[in-house]
């Protein structure tokens, strides 16, 4: 960033990027005031085992905790078959680079949130997407022939997707009605209950791409992870 000609910046990326983000607010440059994810790594090992484990809540959790816990619980045992398909194997995927049917298959059902969105696009009401966003972005990994080896980094991930990092800088993030932003951003809570110390927010999803810009501009809050990886809240602009 120096060479660039910025001493004070902030990171700002979201899923995959939420994971460089978050990684870099734990090493905490000089000069990095703060990240923007919507996707903050937040959840506690023995909430992550048992989220995997679809067993019962981790004694200790407050209602909402535990009622944010089932949700978690759901969205792995729903919405996260592809990512471990590729990152174990991913050999087995060839089929989405033989057929551009497969492969539009593979990219429409990624989880059930985008799907319901992406199902309203071509059912004609506005969405952030059109009909002509969705299949270009197929054809974008059928003509580059890209459908396998995008999956590459989910085989050699070596970071708990949703473990805290240690972020050390300032964090905000958005949240919406769909997809993963609400989810994620609440998982803070599980990370160290009693809930409350992660705000929710009025707009913004998971994936930035599907927002209208004319949606209303979100609230956001602050937070700061602290060594214990609790998020402290506190007030921030929404201009963002």
């Amino acid at each position: 960033m120096k060479r660039l000609g910025y001493d004070r910046y902030v990171a700002s990326g979201g899923d995959w990027g939420g994971q460089i983000v978050d990684l870099t607010g734990a090493q905490a440059p000089p000069g990095l005031i703060g990240i923007h994810t919507n996707f903050p790594g937040a959840v506690r090992s023995d909430v992550a085992q048992a989220v995997q484990s679809g067993g019962p809540a981790p004694s200790g959790l407050s209602g909402e905790g535990t009622r944010l816990y089932e949700k978690l619980k759901n969205f792995f045992a729903t919405d996260v078959a592809y990512a471990l398909e590729m990152g174990t194997h991913p050999q087995a995927l060839y089929g989405i680079a033989d057929s551009p049917v497969g492969l539009a298959a593979w990219m429409l059902d990624h989880d059930s949130a985008s799907l319901a969105l992406i199902s309203r696009v071509f059912d004609g009401q506005a969405e952030g997407l059109t009909r002509d966003d969705v299949l270009d972005n197929i054809t974008h990994y059928w003509l580059t022939n890209t459908g396998v080896s995008s999956g590459r980094l989910y085989r050699e991930n070596t970071v708990g997707f949703f473990d805290p990092k240690g972020v050390s800088v300032a964090c905000v993030g958005p949240d919406g009605p769909t997809g993963r932003g609400r989810r994620n951003a609440r998982r803070g809570q599980l990370a160290d209950d009693p809930v409350g110390l992660y705000g929710s927010y009025l707009g913004g999803r998971h994936f930035t791409g599907h927002v209208s810009l004319v949606e209303s501009k979100p609230s956001t809050t602050a937070i700061t992870s602290l060594p214990s990886h609790r998020w402290q809240q506190t007030q921030a602009s929404t201009d963002f």
